[in-house]
Protein backbone atom coordinates (compact mmCIF):
# COMPACT_ATOMS: atom_id res chain seq x y z
CA UNK A 1 0.00 0.00 0.00
CA UNK A 2 1.47 3.56 -0.76
CA UNK A 3 1.99 6.21 1.42
CA UNK A 4 -0.53 8.05 -0.57
CA UNK A 5 -3.14 5.27 0.38
CA UNK A 6 -2.28 4.73 4.13
CA UNK A 7 -2.41 8.88 4.56
CA UNK A 8 -5.87 8.48 2.86
CA UNK A 9 -6.85 5.73 5.19
CA UNK A 10 -6.39 6.91 8.03
CA UNK A 11 -8.38 10.40 7.72
CA UNK A 12 -11.08 8.12 6.78
CA UNK A 13 -10.61 6.06 9.72
CA UNK A 14 -10.42 9.58 11.74
CA UNK A 15 -13.73 11.14 10.14
CA UNK A 16 -15.56 8.21 10.70
CA UNK A 17 -14.29 8.10 14.24
CA UNK A 18 -15.34 11.78 14.66
CA UNK A 19 -18.72 11.57 12.78
CA UNK A 20 -19.31 8.42 15.73
CA UNK A 21 -18.45 10.57 18.23
CA UNK A 22 -20.86 14.01 17.43
CA UNK A 23 -23.69 11.02 16.67
CA UNK A 24 -22.95 9.87 20.20
CA UNK A 25 -23.43 13.29 21.81
CA UNK A 26 -26.67 14.10 20.10
CA UNK A 27 -27.94 10.57 21.16
CA UNK A 28 -26.91 11.49 24.59
CA UNK A 29 -28.32 14.98 24.29
CA UNK A 30 -31.86 13.53 23.25
CA UNK A 31 -32.14 10.05 25.26
CA UNK A 32 -29.25 8.98 27.66
CA UNK A 33 -30.10 5.49 27.93
CA UNK A 34 -29.85 4.72 24.79
CA UNK A 35 -26.80 6.93 24.18
CA UNK A 36 -25.18 4.59 27.22
CA UNK A 37 -26.18 1.15 25.77
CA UNK A 38 -25.11 2.04 22.44
CA UNK A 39 -21.86 3.14 23.23
CA UNK A 40 -20.96 0.67 24.74
CA UNK A 41 -21.79 -1.34 21.84
CA UNK A 42 -19.67 1.07 19.61
CA UNK A 43 -16.62 0.58 22.30
CA UNK A 44 -16.63 -3.01 22.34
CA UNK A 45 -16.82 -2.92 18.81
CA UNK A 46 -13.93 -0.24 18.20
CA UNK A 47 -11.97 -2.59 20.71
CA UNK A 48 -12.23 -5.67 18.70
CA UNK A 49 -12.01 -4.33 15.43
CA UNK A 50 -8.45 -2.51 16.96
CA UNK A 51 -7.48 -5.91 18.06
CA UNK A 52 -8.04 -7.91 14.49
CA UNK A 53 -5.51 -5.00 12.91
CA UNK A 54 -3.20 -4.90 15.54
CA UNK A 55 -3.15 -9.07 14.66
CA UNK A 56 -2.90 -8.79 11.01
CA UNK A 57 -0.30 -5.79 11.34
CA UNK A 58 1.56 -8.12 13.38
CA UNK A 59 1.38 -11.43 11.07
CA UNK A 60 1.73 -9.85 7.30
CA UNK A 61 4.91 -7.94 8.86
CA UNK A 62 8.36 -9.50 7.24
CA UNK A 63 9.21 -10.35 10.55
CA UNK A 64 11.57 -7.08 10.16
CA UNK A 65 11.25 -4.14 11.84
CA UNK A 66 13.96 -2.01 8.82
CA UNK A 67 12.94 -0.29 6.57
CA UNK A 68 14.31 2.88 4.75
CA UNK A 69 12.40 5.70 3.59
CA UNK A 70 14.48 8.31 0.81
CA UNK A 71 13.15 11.44 -0.56
CA UNK A 72 14.27 14.46 -2.54
CA UNK A 73 12.59 17.49 -2.84
CA UNK A 74 13.53 20.65 -4.70
CA UNK A 75 15.37 21.60 -7.98
CA UNK A 76 18.30 19.19 -8.52
CA UNK A 77 18.31 17.77 -4.64
CA UNK A 78 19.77 14.17 -4.20
CA UNK A 79 18.83 11.64 -1.28
CA UNK A 80 20.57 8.60 -1.46
CA UNK A 81 19.38 5.60 1.33
CA UNK A 82 23.01 4.27 1.51
CA UNK A 83 26.44 4.05 0.59
CA UNK A 84 27.60 6.61 -1.85
CA UNK A 85 31.73 5.60 -3.95
CA UNK A 86 33.24 7.44 -6.85
CA UNK A 87 30.23 9.68 -8.02
CA UNK A 88 30.77 12.54 -9.64
CA UNK A 89 27.29 14.92 -9.21
CA UNK A 90 26.83 18.31 -10.80
CA UNK A 91 26.59 20.32 -13.81
CA UNK A 92 29.53 18.92 -16.09
CA UNK A 93 30.77 16.63 -13.30
CA UNK A 94 32.67 13.85 -14.34
CA UNK A 95 34.24 11.06 -13.23
CA UNK A 96 38.39 10.61 -14.06
CA UNK A 97 40.73 8.17 -13.09
CA UNK A 98 40.34 4.70 -11.94
CA UNK A 99 37.39 3.43 -10.02
CA UNK A 100 37.06 3.63 -6.64
CA UNK A 101 37.56 -0.27 -4.96
CA UNK A 102 34.94 -1.58 -3.44
CA UNK A 103 36.27 -1.74 0.38
CA UNK A 104 34.83 -3.56 3.41
CA UNK A 105 33.00 -1.70 5.91
CA UNK A 106 35.02 -0.24 8.63
CA UNK A 107 32.27 -0.91 10.76
CA UNK A 108 30.00 -3.72 11.49
CA UNK A 109 26.50 -3.48 10.15
CA UNK A 110 24.29 -2.55 12.40
CA UNK A 111 20.92 -1.55 10.10
CA UNK A 112 19.01 1.00 12.13
CA UNK A 113 15.29 -0.24 12.99
CA UNK A 114 14.07 2.79 10.34
CA UNK A 115 16.71 5.12 8.33
CA UNK A 116 15.20 8.45 6.72
CA UNK A 117 16.90 10.18 4.21
CA UNK A 118 15.92 13.17 3.01
CA UNK A 119 17.18 16.04 0.44
CA UNK A 120 14.76 19.52 0.69
CA UNK A 121 16.16 22.53 -1.06
CA UNK A 122 17.59 23.64 -4.22
CA UNK A 123 20.58 21.43 -4.52
CA UNK A 124 20.65 19.82 -1.40
CA UNK A 125 21.92 16.56 -1.00
CA UNK A 126 21.75 13.73 1.77
CA UNK A 127 23.72 10.48 2.13
CA UNK A 128 22.32 7.96 4.36
CA UNK A 129 25.76 5.73 4.45
CA UNK A 130 29.09 6.13 3.64
CA UNK A 131 29.94 8.89 0.99
CA UNK A 132 33.35 8.20 0.18
CA UNK A 133 35.50 9.71 -3.26
CA UNK A 134 32.55 11.47 -4.64
CA UNK A 135 32.59 15.18 -6.43
CA UNK A 136 29.54 17.14 -5.59
CA UNK A 137 28.89 20.67 -7.68
CA UNK A 138 28.85 22.03 -11.34
CA UNK A 139 32.49 21.45 -13.02
CA UNK A 140 33.40 18.72 -10.40
CA UNK A 141 35.84 16.23 -10.83
CA UNK A 142 36.64 12.76 -8.93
Amino acid sequence: MSAGMRRGLAWGVGALCLAVIIALIVLALLDLDVADGTASVVGAAAAVIGLALSVITLVSGSGSTSSTRVRARGSKALAVGGDMRGNAVGDRAKVTGPATPTLPPTHPSQSPARRDVEARGEGAKAVGGDAIDNAFGEDSQR
